[in-house]
């Protein structure tokens, strides 16, 4: 083999593993990107999961006073009606 070719081989190959490494680090970037999305997901994800738990806690809250107005309507209706009889 012939230093001309020789040198042509190993320029080829230098072409190759500089492509090889370009594609690499495209995909490094390419999986830092997506990680970082991965996250950003779980974090709104963690957040909606929050929110509803607040919501529910919220509508819990509510019934419960709800429930309490409900009683007291009927505990006042109840003296209404024997204050009427009473009358």
């Amino acid at each position: 083999m012939s230093c001309t070719n020789f040198k042509v081989l190993l320029e080829d190959q230098l072409t190759t593993s500089q492509k090889r490494v370009d594609t690499i680090i495209e995909l490094e970037n390419e999986l830092m990107s997506r990680k970082s999305e991965a996250e950003e997901a779980v974090m709104s994800r963690d957040h909606l999961e929050l929110e509803m738990r607040e919501l529910q806690e919220y509508v819990h809250r509510l019934e419960m006073d709800k429930n309490s107005t409900l009683n007291e309507s009927a505990n006042l209706e109840e003296e209404l009606a024997l204050a009427r009889v009473g009358y």
